[in-house]
């Protein structure tokens, strides 16, 4: 039982850790896409 709560937890927490990464990018883009449009204007 012990065993698989483990593994689980290291499953939800490499998820986590993507989700993250994702968000993060996403938010640069979005950043970076708008930092250009207001400078184009």
């Amino acid at each position: 039982m012990e065993v698989e709560e483990k593994s689980k937890k290291r499953n939800y927490g490499k998820m986590g850790c993507f989700i993250a990464v994702i968000f993060l990018v996403i938010i640069i883009i979005l950043v970076a896409t708008g930092i250009i449009n207001y400078s184009w204007e």
